[in-house]
């Protein structure tokens, strides 16, 4: 929490580094150009809105005009 992914880079830059490889798997949210994931950023926030939804389903609530 509280990072980006430019310091998950960095992260991974410098374990790499002291391993005397790459080692991409040690580090999550890094870019995609250094083997992170497309839709990262959007993740968690997708993951709120299907809880949401979730949530108000199973409360008989419909989403429509609820904003």
């Amino acid at each position: 929490m509280g990072t980006n992914e430019q310091v998950m880079a960095w992260f991974l830059d410098t374990y790499s580094m002291h391993q005397g490889k790459t080692v991409s798997e040690i580090v999550t949210g890094k870019p995609v150009s250094s083997g992170g994931t497309e839709g990262r950023r959007e993740a968690a926030g997708l993951g709120v809105v299907h809880l949401i939804a979730r949530a108000m389903e199973r409360l008989s609530m419909e989403m429509n005009g609820t904003g």
